[in-house]
């Protein structure tokens, strides 16, 4: 069976799983009659897991409710397109959005991703199947997700070179048991947050924080099992969170867990995480649970009716970091560390949020209207998307895993000499005993001419507790442009960069997925 439905490509896990399935169950009234039962195994051809109704409306999914156009009986190709413009309301200088995955540049129109790729699934002979799937990531994401990534610093081959481009790219075997088993090899979308790695198969351009701040890719092996067409159980052994590689010298493993009810009005998705992602901390461990639910509570049972259906999407998220934060001790070369933990604290390093949404789509599914947001409690900071701050004492390229030392550099407010109003506190950088608290809706109007093409006009604001987004200043220099060496320094000219504590954006965006 092909691997293209988005269903098998996986979204979300659990450790919160029955009551909220038994509940859910217990609320629905959908408007459009109740589907058929299935027919017997033995009468009709098993059309695959989550192939047996139209699931096109689920957040993170592909909109597609008929790809046959471009199928195959060996690779189904697909063609990605995704191009935006957005104006920032706080218009920085050097137009760098900070703390956002799907955009990275204001008032520009920007390439973001354009793939190019498919799926392979070549029958064997006796029932199973070689499967695989390539996709590429050129545009604006080539930077922006390698960027916030440290482990290609890690020993002598660059990493985030080798993967640039690749945002998927695995092979595996399909056997043909109970509704099916997979095992693959590569690097993969995780779906930790509900929220697609493709913004064409999302309800709005902008993730809340559970999305932004989980990741888009794991790089190991999976194996994915089907008990029955309803139910996903999914195992992963990779090297650690969105990294190419290992932080420390132990793998990491997950699980994801996805289940649907055959009326396709409900579904569930629930991830679970393991594993030590700290540079130099090999004992520091991180635990995360992702939890989801979409229900769609109205379908119109008349294709020509002015409302098509109605649907809401419910992501929970809760984790954190126990253990020492390794450290070495300056000119000693004893190994010092800081004690941190899941519980409060001084050194509470945890992770608490949810985002709620719903979509509309009416007048023959040509147009859809979409409203929700979320929070974040993110004490220690430890899966923040740090500001991309580029200048250093030295005017060198700061990477993560320097912002540690960019704190000091720019952080002079203590002593009132801060020529910058809003920074008047380190800039963020996951250091134990940092805070992070963040909250953000997003409206959203879309006019779909085919499954294919989406145009969508959309307005985010975002705000947190301490300063956090791009402000006029900009986060690279006085003037926007590269600086010159010592410009980033509190000795070396003065500059430091502008943060600000929240952020207005209207987004301008074209997808097209074939």
């Amino acid at each position: 069976m092909s691997s293209r439905n988005g269903f098998l490509r996986g979204k979300g896990l659990t450790l919160l799983a029955v009551p909220w399935l038994a509940l859910a169950a217990g609320l629905h009234a959908d408007t459009a009659p109740a589907a058929a039962p299935a027919p017997a195994a033995t009468s009709t051809p098993d059309p695959g897991p989550f192939n047996y109704t139209d699931f096109s409306w689920v957040l993170g999914n592909s909109r597609w409710t008929d790809n046959s156009m471009i199928d195959s009986k060996w690779f189904t190709p697909q063609f990605i397109v995704d191009v935006n413009y957005v104006d920032d309301f706080n218009h920085p200088i050097d137009h760098t959005i900070s703390g956002s995955t799907s955009e990275g540049r204001s008032d520009e129109v920007q390439l973001q991703q354009l793939g190019v790729g498919g799926d392979l699934h070549v029958d064997d002979g006796g029932g199973n199947q070689i499967r695989g799937r390539i996709m590429t990531g050129f545009g604006m994401d080539s930077e922006m997700v390698p960027r916030n990534d440290e482990t290609p610093s890690r020993g002598g081959w660059n990493l985030g070179g080798a993967y640039q481009i690749i945002t998927e790219g695995y092979g595996g075997y399909h056997w043909d048991v109970l509704h099916g088993v997979n095992l693959d090899a590569g690097i993969f979308p995780s779906y930790v947050g509900l929220y697609n790695y493709y913004n064409t198969e999302n309800w709005t351009y902008q993730a809340s924080y559970v999305s932004s701040n989980t990741p888009w890719f794991f790089n190991g092996v999976r194996l994915q099992i089907f008990p029955t067409d309803q139910l996903k159980t999914e195992f992963w052994l990779i090297n650690g969170w969105q990294t190419y590689g290992m932080f420390n010298d132990k793998l990491a493993a997950g699980y994801q867990i996805k289940w649907a009810n055959l009326d396709g009005w409900f579904s569930s998705v629930y991830n679970g995480y393991v594993g030590f992602d700290s540079p130099d901390s090999p004992d520091l461990v991180r635990l995360h649970s992702d939890n989801s639910w979409l229900a769609r509570d109205y379908k119109s049972a008349d294709k020509d009716s002015f409302f098509t259906w109605n649907a809401w999407s419910l992501t929970a998220d809760i984790g954190g970091q126990q253990g020492p934060v390794g450290s070495a001790t300056a000119g000693s070369g004893d190994p010092g560390h800081t004690d941190v933990t899941f519980g409060p604290g001084p050194n509470e390093e945890a992770f608490f949020g949810a985002m709620l949404y719903n979509r509309t789509q009416f007048y023959h599914d040509k147009f859809a209207f979409t409203f929700g947001g979320g929070f974040v409690n993110n004490p220690g900071q430890y899966l923040l998307l740090v500001p991309p701050v580029t200048v250093q004492a030295t005017g060198q390229p700061a990477t993560a895993g320097t912002y540690g030392t960019a704190v000091g550099e720019y952080d002079n407010g203590a002593n009132g000499s801060d020529p910058n109003p809003h920074a008047v506190q380190p800039i963020p950088n996951e250091a134990p005993g940092s805070a992070f608290i963040g909250e953000n809706f997003q409206v959203a109007f879309d006019y779909m001419p085919s499954q294919y093409l989406l145009y969508r006009i959309e307005f985010a604001h975002d705000e947190t507790d301490i300063p956090y987004y791009s402000g006029p200043g900009g986060v690279t220099s006085t003037d926007g442009w590269n600086p010159a060496a010592g410009t980033g320094s509190s000795t070396g000219g003065g500059w430091t960069p502008d943060l600000v504590k929240f952020e207005n954006r209207i987004e301008l965006c074209m997808e097209l997925e074939i």
